[in-house]
């Protein structure tokens, strides 16, 4: 979540004190299990409140096995870091207000993106993935593309994902600069045998269907891989990049790009 705090006068407060005691106030409020490697706690439903890389607010959702489920989880904790935030401004001076972004860039000048990170547990050769979810990944962003502004150029340009003109590769391990199409970063983090397919070209989302589809569309790609089928050999794209962008680009849902055949 983005978020800032203004003071009576209309003034930003330092970020970075502000999201700490957002934390020590969910600390207090919420029953929860501290998280012993960093600063972040798991709450009574499960999900991971903690403190990112530029000290905004990240709230991980519990494991699901199904999309209702996962949409259900966002939506408690949009719920959670509104209550969150309301409590805050009430320890602060009369006037004072804190905000709380569902958004995915930020226009105050910075030209940064944060996203909405998804994670798979499957038990395919996760070298097996890329080529068949780069397809489903590039072509998604028509029915669960955030919506909005390209914060990174110097005219105004909607875009239907706002995200994708800060992803740079096609595949890519990092998840904070260079950001691929394809994240290659493997954890277990369960069961031998098991990976976590972390994606992270994906963005915060106010439409209920917009996060059912795309979390439903991509479990059932992730496990036609893992069947054995090869979903994404029949719709390989010649250039992934330029075609994430070009459907980006498009509102009016006309482009076309080329196969790799």
């Amino acid at each position: 979540y983005g978020f800032a705090v203004l003071d009576e006068h209309g003034n930003p407060l330092p970020v970075d004190a502000m999201a700490t005691q957002l934390l020590s106030l969910a600390r207090a409020r919420l029953p929860h299990l501290n998280d012993v490697s960093s600063n972040g706690i798991f709450i009574q439903n499960a999900s991971r409140l903690y403190v990112d890389a530029g000290y905004h607010p990240e709230l991980a959702g519990c494991e699901c096995t199904n999309p209702w489920d996962v949409v259900r989880y966002m939506l408690a904790g949009d719920r959670i870091l509104s209550s969150l935030a309301t409590a805050l401004e009430s320890t602060l001076p009369p006037g004072s207000q804190v905000f709380v972004f569902k958004t995915n860039v930020d226009h105050g000048g910075k030209g940064v993106t944060w996203g909405s990170h998804e994670s798979q547990l499957h038990r395919v050769d996760p070298l097996l993935l890329p080529p068949q979810l780069i397809p489903h990944l590039v072509s998604r962003v028509i029915y669960c593309g955030a919506g909005g502004f390209r914060n990174n150029s110097a005219g105004l340009q909607f875009l239907v994902s706002p995200r994708a003109a800060h992803i740079e590769h096609v595949l890519s391990s990092s998840s904070t600069a260079a950001r691929g199409i394809f994240h290659t970063k493997d954890e277990t983090l369960s069961t031998k045998g098991y990976h976590r397919l972390h994606i992270i070209c994906g963005e915060s989302l106010s439409s209920h269907r917009a996060a059912w589809l795309r979390m439903a569309t991509t479990s059932l790609v992730t496990a036609m891989a893992e069947a054995g089928l090869r979903p994404g050999d029949a719709v390989e794209l010649a250039s992934p990049l330029e075609a994430l962008r070009a459907f980006a680009a498009d509102p009016d849902l006309a482009a076309l790009v080329p196969g790799a055949r």
